[in-house]
């Protein structure tokens, strides 16, 4: 991942976040363009500085934990469907991540935006498992933040996921057009972002990462996926 990606903590083994991060699509000659090798992956986690740029953090960020990835599980379905459909991936890590529940209270650098859903404009995706969101010109995901949540907050105050970062408009290339460096894109008209409902891949979450909801595990039919 040349970029790396985010991703939600379902678990202390399980991370939630997007097969493209892995396995890249090429949309409009609807083929595969690039499958990344696993070599010494990690998953960085507990803070707002990562340790190979702590040279540029603040004295007040935490630097995060990290730990080696096992494996990372996609569904097949992915690789031969429509663009972006089943665009999801669990990473499980080698050993367990530590909780750091008080720690990350104090995690100050956390991003945050609020989107609001929309109907979804692309015609030739399939939207069963997607759901589509406003983007803004001053607050948007970037190409890092794939892989990354969609939350909703309960009413007994727990924050839940909702969806995965799949696609949308950089926000890098939203900035440059707004302060005139280039102008591919037309910041008063964008398409909106899109994410993943994790409620479509319930089945799949429940046989890789052992969290399930609804129906019992022996009761839900089997995901056929590609092991990376």
């Amino acid at each position: 991942m040349p970029l790396g990606c985010a991703g939600t903590m379902i678990s202390d083994r399980h991370v939630l976040t997007a097969a493209h991060c892995f396995i890249k699509k090429d949309c409009e000659r609807d083929s595969l363009s690039e499958i990344f090798a696993r070599r010494n992956w990690k998953v960085y986690y507990g803070g707002g500085c990562l340790p190979f740029a702590r040279h540029t953090c603040s004295t007040f960020q935490q630097i995060a934990r990290s730990v080696y990835i096992q494996k990372i599980v996609i569904p097949a379905d992915y690789l031969t469907g429509p663009c972006l459909h089943n665009d999801i991936a669990i990473v499980t890590t080698r050993l367990r991540m530590l909780k750091l529940t008080t720690q990350m209270k104090q995690v100050t650098s956390l991003a945050k935006i609020n989107l609001t859903r929309i109907t979804c404009l692309r015609e030739k995706w399939i939207f069963d498992d997607q759901i589509c969101t406003s983007e803004m010109q001053e607050s948007n995901i970037c190409s890092g933040d794939s892989g990354s949540g969609l939350m909703f907050e309960t009413d007994h105050g727990k924050w839940n996921i909702a969806g995965i970062a799949s696609a949308g408009t950089d926000c890098r290339t939203i900035n440059m057009a707004i302060k005139g460096i280039e102008t591919p894109t037309n910041v008063d008209q964008l398409d909106g972002g899109i994410f993943i409902d994790v409620r479509a891949h319930n089945d799949f979450i429940c046989q890789y990462s052992g969290l399930c909801f609804g129906k019992k595990p022996g009761n839900r039919p089997k995901i056929k996926t590609v092991l990376l």
